[in-house]
């Protein structure tokens, strides 16, 4: 079957090829936002999550008595019995990819030593989105800002990243702003 997982860390294609799952550690996993990181995360046929973190309440317990019961539910056992950790590189268990949905108050310097420790991170916040040299990436409007990433790691000295989105409304608004700019543009 497409996306079938046959272990902990790979999965077959409808071909029988074996591929790599990507470990992913979800910082804020306790909030709205993070529990919606790990409902989309913990079933994608290219990542696993293998860390979830939150605030110091929550650290210690199993994800799943971590979240509030009405928005717990549905939590796979896997991803259930991990425990929350605090959101630092030495707590997340070497992920391939962290995404972040800390709130913004917090996210920048926490985000920012994630990047330094090697990690790209994918964050949700507001922290950097107006940083020059990090992409806002909405990847079907403007991909080709990825670009911003061998800047960003260069001025920083870093081996890690950092990439945000727009807000909710301007992500949505960017996808009509494209429609018609390709309407506006002569062949």
């Amino acid at each position: 079957m497409e996306g079938e997982t046959t272990s902990s860390n790979s999965h077959s294609t409808s071909l029988g090829v074996e591929l790599a799952l990507r470990r992913v550690a979800v910082l804020g996993a306790t909030g709205m936002m993070g529990q919606t990181f790990v409902r989309l995360l913990e079933h994608h046929p290219w990542f696993q999550v293998t860390a979830v973190s939150a605030s110091d309440r929550s650290v210690g317990r199993p994800y799943s008595e971590a979240v509030p019961s009405s928005n717990g539910t549905g939590v796979s056992s896997i991803v259930g019995n991990l425990p929350v950790v605090v959101p630092t590189p030495q707590a997340v268990n070497d992920p391939d990819i962290v995404f972040s949905a800390l709130p913004a108050d917090i996210a920048g310097p926490i985000e920012e030593k994630f990047a330094r420790e090697g990690f790209p991170v994918f964050s949700n916040a507001s922290s950097h989105r107006m940083d020059p040299d990090v992409p806002l990436l909405n990847p079907e409007v403007n991909s080709s800002h990825g670009g911003l990433l061998d800047q960003q790691r260069k001025r920083k000295k870093w081996d890690g990243c950092i990439v945000t989105n727009p807000n909710c409304t301007t992500a949505t608004l960017l996808h009509l702003c494209k429609l018609y700019q390709e309407q506006d543009t002569p062949e």
